[in-house]
């Protein structure tokens, strides 16, 4: 996971967080995310690779509900 964060937000305009799936390749996922506010500002983006975990895997290591 990487995080880049420029400047601090203003607390008085409305900000929208968005995240996307940028590329999958079988079990291997690429995601990344964006804040920004309503003129398009951006302020903070974030990106993560991820690996999809089948339900027998997450019951072995006893996470999830």
């Amino acid at each position: 996971m990487e995080s880049k964060l420029g400047s601090p937000a203003s607390v008085v305009k409305n900000l929208l967080a968005e995240s996307w799936l940028e590329e999958r390749s079988g079990r291997e996922l690429s995601v990344h995310s964006e804040l920004t506010d309503e003129d398009g500002k951006v302020f903070a983006q974030g990106s993560a690779s991820l690996v999809v975990l089948s339900q027998e895997q997450i019951d072995r290591m006893g996470v999830g509900a």
